[in-house]
């Protein structure tokens, strides 16, 4: 049997497009290139070639072994055999269809990459596992003290196999499935979930929630059970979601649109990012989702000719790229076939193809033996010359810890070895990349500014080297104040206080505010970072406008609202654009800007009230065209205040499309706490937004008794860690400390709003004091080179906070093991880790199939930096 160039491209999207995908960096067959090219010839005797009529599906049993061996009926109850040998790659297959199989292929290789191969899941229980080789079939479809008569309720995958994770059971809440735990609060079922996923879990492997067909509410009750057993270690959620895909000539059903598709599967997803999010803020650790099964949905449900849309399944397609490209918590999707299940199926010939097959026989025939039937990842990685992490490769190690006394110390090079079994926590760094790191650093305020003038001129330059030279903490972004603010000394001050000068005429060119003190800071730094072949990116922020624009006529605090009317608001752009201009006159550069210092905040210094609304008005109005005319290279960042509100600021700004065309970016300050799970829901819900941590900074009142100024607080460089992983874990591009510099008081600050800060001096002796904030900001900007990008990284087997918000900077033993990483330009891996707790952490850090032991010590941060080598097949979930 002859199959067509166009039914093979649907087998390769096929592969493509399902649950996971592996890639490939040596001997790939680059499938546009190579493959699509080729026809392919398939024996039938081979892969038994069966057309079951509606109600029935391809079976196997004793008597009729090998893959779709005979045609039987549906059978009702638990674990319903329809996955075959090949599940989630199959697909849908009809000339009615029309797909456009180029353009699907191509589209889903834009999302996955050129060279995606599948992570297959398979009904452990029903098949037998494909090629032997069974550690890239993810079990799926469990079931426990079902109602049906299935053999083997009772059983369960080992958690000593080589599969790399299981999925609970299938669609528990849908009638003839799983349904013994049809509202997910069966206890018992859940223990039984519970103490399997636990033995995956000591493996280092991922567990998938049950996947209920749609069902929110039945994953949100099944969570608050695990909860209540104590079990939040669950990687991934899953569920189904099925659409129609009507054509709208029958019964006077509606015309399925791709704009009601994609709405049908955003609701449904949407619903799920909430659940996921409500347990992730109670301690759970849910990485992301999988809409584990998903397909057109004829009318007339299974089994029937129905009224579909022609070319549906192919918008359907295009609207899950869409949604996959738009959702980055929407980690995998499987596509299920209608009528057959993981074989390709020519409804002219009922001929069925084997997927596997076919794609490994035709694309890398030197990779395939039909005798011995290796399975494709075994295959693959045998044949393949390196391995990710040769045993030899040293591992860097930088460490700091309280009662040991390490410093950003450099400790003994460690090396990975062979994967082990390890009964402990695991960091697993996935090689998944998620957003790209624009830097770390700190603000250039005038009381900075002011301290290191005054400074010895060694001094000054051990300041430099520390924070921007090539051995120092490799700060490369800055904050700077437009005007004054609270840490500038004396008076406030603008740089036009002419009442009236609409037109700024008297606009101050030399900047004479900052031109003492504040720009040769930020000139020397610029030319530190310069000679190390790196640049300054400076974020300008302003505190107040001038008093004569404001409603309330002075700099400090502000009425409401802060711009008196329609004039001042377009002079105070054109104020913004004019301070850029002059800047950049005087040698530096500005990067981006932020519209207000904490719009919210009424301060008694230097403040001006905006609300979202106003906010959005001025960007639109003013602001954005203005800065698109005069300095188009100026990035904008929106909000500036603190992240229990953030959400609702970007979604109020973002969702308008004018101030979104103007927008790069949103900004917030670490004052309400935590609140990770908003910077997460922002970059989901705005993927290509720029998220920015602008501020974080101790007030002086809170040093503890004891507290020195030679040593600081420990626990200060604890909370800035662990605000920079979740800030970062949560889709953060940077994190930028306040002061840079400050006295033996914590200023100089001209209403007593006193600071700690990583550097400190003590003019009274002539010393300078590095704080723990230094050494915690260290371990990230140090080795998180600019234009890293974060890899994905999981804390398996930790325990996490899951109270109610704390103070911010808090972080105890409460929040167990915490972890972050990024793939750096030069091809190394950056991990930290952090510890909080009074005990020291024993832990497997793995990537990929190499491990190695190590310690964290109790109160410590570490930081390991190791080679990313190729890898010549690695499964991504």
């Amino acid at each position: 049997l002859r199959l067509s160039l166009r039914l093979y491209v649907l087998a390769m999207a096929a592969l493509v497009l399902s649950l996971g995908f592996i890639s490939l960096a040596e001997g790939r067959c680059p499938l546009i290139d190579k493959c699509l090219e080729q026809t392919i010839e398939t024996d039938c005797e081979k892969t038994r070639c069966v057309y079951c009529k509606p109600g029935y599906w391809p079976m196997s049993n004793d008597e009729h072994p090998g893959p779709g061996a005979y045609c039987g009926r549906v059978p009702t109850g638990c674990g319903v055999p329809i996955t075959g040998d090949w599940p989630n790659p199959g697909s849908q297959f009809s000339t009615d269809y029309k797909f456009d199989l180029g353009k699907m292929m191509r589209n889903s290789q834009d999302i996955l990459g050129q060279d995606a191969l599948p992570l297959w899941r398979y009904d452990w229980r029903a098949t037998e596992h494909p090629y032997s080789g069974d550690w890239t079939y993810v079990a799926s479809d469990w079931c426990s003290g079902t109602t049906g008569d299935r053999v083997g309720l009772k059983e369960h995958p080992s958690p000593g196999g080589s599969s790399p994770g299981f999925i609970g059971w299938n669609e528990p809440n849908v009638p003839g499935q799983c349904e013994a735990n049809a509202d997910g609060l069966d206890e018992e079922s859940v223990k039984e979930y519970v103490a399997l996923a636990k033995e995956f879990k000591k493996r280092g492997k991922f567990v998938v929630s049950p996947a209920p067909g749609g069902g929110s509410p039945w994953l949100d009750n099944f969570f608050s059970v695990c909860e209540r057993l104590g079990f939040k270690d669950i990687d991934f959620m899953a569920f189904h979601h099925y659409v129609a895909c009507d054509s709208g000539t029958r019964g006077g059903r509606p015309f399925t649109t791709p704009e009601m598709m994609y709405a049908s599967l955003e609701k449904e997803l949407s619903e799920h990012v909430n659940v996921m999010m409500k347990y992730n803020d109670r301690g759970f650790r849910l990485k992301g989702i999988w809409l584990s099964e998903t397909a057109c949905a004829p009318d007339g449900g299974w089994g029937v000719s129905g009224d579909w849309r022609p070319g549906a399944a192919e918008i359907l397609m295009d609207q899950l790229l869409k949604l996959v490209d738009a959702n980055p918590l929407l980690k995998a999707f499987g596509w299920f076939p209608y009528r057959q299940f993981g074989m390709l199926w020519n409804e002219t010939t009922y001929e069925l193809t084997d997927l596997g097959k076919t794609y490994f026989t035709h694309c890398h025939q030197d990779r395939y033996s039909e005798a011995s039937g290796p399975s494709a990842v075994e295959s693959l990685a045998s044949s393949a010359e390196d391995s990710r992490f040769g045993a030899s490769e040293p591992v860097e190690l930088w460490q700091s810890a309280k009662d040991i006394g390490d410093k950003l110390a450099k400790k003994e090079s460690l090396s990975f070895g062979d994967d082990f079994t390890f009964s402990g926590p695991v960091v697993h760094v996935r090689s998944e990349t998620s957003q790209k790191i624009t830097g770390f650093g700190g603000a250039f305020t005038h009381a900075s500014a002011d301290v290191f003038k005054n400074l010895t001129k060694e001094q000054q330059q051990d300041v430099l080297e520390m924070y921007f030279g090539k051995d120092g903490l490799g700060f490369t972004v800055g904050r700077v104040p437009i005007n004054s603010c609270d840490f500038t000394p004396g008076k406030s001050f603008s740089f036009d206080d002419v009442d009236g000068d609409f037109s700024l005429q008297h606009f101050d060119e030399s900047l004479t505010g900052d031109k003492d003190a504040l720009l040769p800071l930020i000139l020397a730094a610029q030319e530190r970072l310069k000679e190390n072949g790196q640049e300054l990116k400076l974020l300008a922020t302003p505190w107040s406008p001038p008093g004569w624009m404001k409603t309330n006529g002075q700099m400090k605090h502000s009425g409401s609202p802060c711009l008196k009317g329609e004039w001042e608001r377009e002079t105070w752009a054109s104020y913004v654009s004019r301070w850029i201009s002059t800047y950049k006159a005087h040698g530096i550069p500005i990067w981006a800007t932020t519209v207000q210092n904490e719009p919210e905040n009424n301060a008694t210094w230097e403040a001006c009230l905006m609300t979202p609304d106003e906010q959005l008005l001025h960007i639109n109005q003013h602001l954005g065209p203005k800065l698109r005319t005069e300095h188009p290279d100026v990035k904008i960042f929106a909000f500036d205040h603190n992240k229990d509100h953030v959400e609702h600021w970007a979604d109020t700004i973002l969702s308008d499309s004018d101030a979104a065309s103007y927008v790069s970016g949103v900004a917030y300050h670490w004052y309400s706490g935590d609140n990770f799970t908003a910077i997460q829901n922002i970059k989901r819900k705005y993927p290509k937004t720029e998220l920015l941590a602008t501020e974080a900074t101790y007030e002086r009142w809170q040093w503890k008794n004891g507290t020195t100024l030679a040593e600081g607080d420990w626990h200060f460089g604890e909370g800035y860690g662990h605000d920079i992983i979740g800030d970062l874990n949560a889709g953060s591009v940077g994190w930028i400390d306040w002061n840079l510099l400050l006295d033996e008081n914590g200023g100089p600050n001209k209403v007593n709003n006193t600071c700690d800060a990583a550097l400190m001096t003590n003019f009274s002796t002539g010393e300078l004091y590095k704080h723990p904030q230094f050494y915690y900001l260290g371990h990230f900007s140090k080795f998180i080179l600019p234009d890293s990008q974060r890899l994905w990284t999981d804390v398996l087997g930790s325990k996490s906070y899951s109270g109610k918000n704390r103070n911010y900077g808090t972080c105890t033993g409460d929040d167990g093991l915490q972890a972050t990483a990024a793939l750096r330009p030069d091809g190394k891996v950056a991990a930290v880790v952090l510890n909080c707790g009074d005990d020291a952490i024993e832990f497997k850090l793995q990537n990929g199939d190499k491990a190695l032991k190590a310690t964290l010590p109790a109160h410590g941060i570490q930081t390991y930096i190791f080679e990313q080598q190729t890898i010549s097949a690695e499964v991504f979930v």
